[in-house]
């Protein structure tokens, strides 16, 4: 089982990424070699014209069923919400 301690550092770790859309400032590097030391097959794809943005597959054992989780690492800029 995992323990609260090592959830709370891991977020704050994954916080600390100022990743920012298109610039993810490591966290997808970081992410990476999260999942490759858990076993998990990983490739990063990027998309885009303008600007690439990174995109991170990751894959655990083979077969059926699949489970599929999808989520964001980039966030809105800091500032005033107003703006």
């Amino acid at each position: 089982m995992i323990s609260k301690k090592l959830i709370i550092e891991l977020l704050k770790q994954l916080i600390s990424f100022k990743s920012v859309t298109p610039n993810d400032n490591g966290a997808i590097d970081f992410i990476t070699n999260l999942l490759v030391k858990q076993g998990f097959k990983v490739y990063v794809k990027e998309f885009g014209q303008e600007y690439k943005v990174k995109n991170l597959y990751g894959y655990f054992g083979n077969g059926q069923p699949n489970i599929c989780f999808a989520g964001h690492i980039d966030v809105v800029p800091a500032g005033f919400i107003e703006q």
